[in-house]
């Protein structure tokens, strides 16, 4: 069933499991604090889901799964959020997805910051139009920013503004994404700091 022009603002939800499941499409969330075992919010996998703004909301997730995933989604904005996650991605796009634009997005935790790819070998993978506006990762897991270039069609992301801070021993994965990046790709002041 696809949900259609929803608003949902100004709410804590906890869940065990997922907060929110989105299936469809123009759906706002504004103002929420979210506390999940898994998923913050979930939108998409069979069904595509268009226009999604998460905006100003606090999204914690214990880890087992992204605080944030999205797959076979178009135009998602993620604006003023505070993600967090204990072991896994604060934000996860798969399938076809594109206008993808995280702006002035922290993520902190244990886990890791940014994944996009398939989890599935069979899934049809092609990313489109990215951007990442003043955006800061602090988490400590082992793929911050894990955007792969080989074997998966990520095209056009714009970075612009992209801090990771890293502990002292943390390895830091700019170094090797600045060695060679993508020619679709427009990365402006991105950078690393050891905290």
């Amino acid at each position: 069933l696809d949900v259609c022009d929803v608003t949902i603002n100004n709410l804590t939800i906890e869940s065990a499991d997922v907060c929110v499941q989105i299936y469809g499409r123009r759906v706002r969330i504004s103002n929420c604090l979210m506390k999940a075992g898994r998923y913050c919010i979930w939108a998409g996998a069979q069904t595509p889901v268009e226009d999604i703004v998460v905006i100003k909301c606090v999204c914690e997730s214990q880890g087992a799964e992204s605080t944030l995933r999205f797959t076979h989604a178009k135009r998602v904005e993620i604006i003023e959020c505070d993600l967090s996650n204990g072991m896994k991605h604060c934000f996860r796009v798969h399938g076809t997805s594109s206008n993808i634009l995280l702006q002035d997005v922290k993520m902190r935790g244990t886990g890791n910051g940014i994944g996009m790819f398939s989890f599935i070998a069979t899934m049809p993978t092609d990313i489109n139009n990215v951007t990442l506006q003043r955006v800061v990762i602090q988490c400590t897991g082992p793929d911050l920013f894990n955007i792969p270039r080989d074997g998966i069609a990520v095209q056009n992301l714009l970075a612009d503004d992209v801090r990771l801070d890293l502990p002292q021993t943390a390895w830091d994965p700019l170094v090797s994404l600045l060695r060679s990046i993508p020619p679709t790709w427009t990365l402006t002041n991105v950078r690393s700091v050891r905290v």
